[in-house]
């Protein structure tokens, strides 16, 4: 009877052991996959948010610089760097692009890129008007277009950084 007794006490012991390995594995796992959520929704998206808004205000100011100056050397190297500016956006659009968005991110993004997609046009042109020495006729080109679509790049590219904000809270 006592040998029975022992072996039903080791058995539920042994059931009891595996019950909690299989929640602590189980626990384990969804910890796992939450810190993945938060690394690739959170760190990612915020480096490459950071990343877009810093092409982005250079490529604003390089807009002022060149109003602003007659320095040819100056002139140029804002024309110069350009590209590379446009490239850093891209990319870092296209790297937020991949982390794991919501509806009201996946929005907030097409938004961007309806705003960003006439600046990156329009800028170029403005500054091949400016290299050109229309002056004037840039001058009405600007305040049509760059002014207006740079003005809604950066509104909206503060709003996604908002609800990337917010979603990092709430991770």
């Amino acid at each position: 009877m006592l040998k029975y007794r022992l072996m039903i006490v080791t058995l539920l012991v042994a059931v009891l052991t595996l019950s909690i390995s299989a929640a602590s594995w189980y626990l384990q796992l969804n910890l796992r996959m939450a810190l993945e959520h938060v690394q690739e929704s959170g760190v990612e998206g915020n480096a490459a948010l950071a990343s877009a808004q810093d092409a982005m205000w250079k490529l604003r100011f390089g807009v002022s610089q060149y109003a602003g100056t007659t320095d040819p050397a100056a002139r140029e190297k804002i024309v110069n760097d350009s590209p590379e500016q446009f490239r850093q956006m891209d990319q870092s659009i296209i790297q937020f692009s991949k982390t794991a968005l919501d509806e009201e991110t996946r929005r907030a993004l097409e938004e961007f890129r309806s705003a960003y997609g006439p600046y990156q046009t329009d800028r170029p042109q403005w500054l091949s008007l400016m290299q050109q020495g229309k002056t004037e006729e840039a001058k009405d080109f600007r305040a049509r277009t760059i002014l207006l679509s740079g003005a809604a790049s950066v509104k909206s590219l503060n709003k996604l950084i908002e609800i990337q904000t917010k979603r990092n809270e709430q991770a």
